[in-house]
């Protein structure tokens, strides 16, 4: 499969980038939290246009900078994605009345994922890293959310769907972004990072809009702090 294909490709690349220089210039671990955009791509009319929907992401960050210049970024996140998707309808009231109503759904999908990075700082105590990388993401929770309303804004219902079991369990997304870094003293750093993804499988199956090919894509926003664990600059 294709995104297999791009999974070797972007682990040659970081084992290639660790062989040129094994004497890391700086080692360290931390945590970011921060949120996102996300929505789907779709291949059918049964979607005729979907919203963003926002969400949260958090976890463990690790940074690997080289004497090169080059980093390695491997993070452990939770992650929430997903799609909205408004549209409007006719139903019958309890006095067999027709109305006009609008129904909104929220898709939402969350992951616990695994992203790996390669990049080039460039800069010192203040650094701006260009990046490209590929997760591997493990479907956690699926669920849509809905409510109806009437042509009066009245609420006729709204529920929740569970949707775990007839999704695929992996998401391979893959990214590029911005990664601005400054170093406070000797051991900690402030960082931000800002990417767009786009998955390379879909998520629609069999069971799941089999038409649609629904794909996640998305841009999200961190900022995080960092640890030096062991740093050569440090022992200059």
């Amino acid at each position: 499969m294709h995104y297999q294909k791009t999974l070797k490709f972007i682990v040659l690349a970081i084992f290639t980038c660790l062989a040129m220089n094994v004497n890391s210039q700086t080692h360290k671990i931390g945590v970011l939290a921060g949120g996102s955009m996300t929505n789907v791509c779709h291949s059918s009319a049964f979607f005729d246009k979907t919203g963003y929907n926002p969400g949260f992401h958090g976890g463990i960050h690790y940074h690997l900078k080289f004497e090169n210049k080059m980093t390695l970024m491997v993070d452990l996140l939770y992650v929430q994605k997903g799609f909205a998707y408004d549209f409007e309808y006719q139903a019958y009231n309890d006095d067999l009345e027709l109305y006009d109503g609008t129904s909104e759904y929220n898709f939402a999908y969350d992951y616990i994922s695994l992203p790996v990075s390669i990049g080039y700082a460039i800069g010192d105590k203040f650094s701006v890293t260009p990046y490209l990388g590929i997760a591997a993401s493990r479907l956690v929770q699926a669920k849509h959310k809905y409510t109806l309303h009437d042509d009066n804004d009245n609420l006729m219902d709204e529920g929740e769907e569970n949707k775990y079991t007839v999704l695929p369990r992996y998401d391979w997304p893959v990214h590029a972004g911005l990664y601005l870094e400054y170093t406070i003293g000797k051991n900690l750093t402030v960082f931000s990072k800002f990417h767009a993804d786009y998955s390379l499988n879909a998520i629609s199956g069999k069971q799941y809009f089999s038409e649609s090919e629904l794909t996640h894509y998305g841009y999200a926003l961190s900022f995080g702090l960092l640890f030096s664990i062991n740093s050569n600059e440090n022992e200059n």
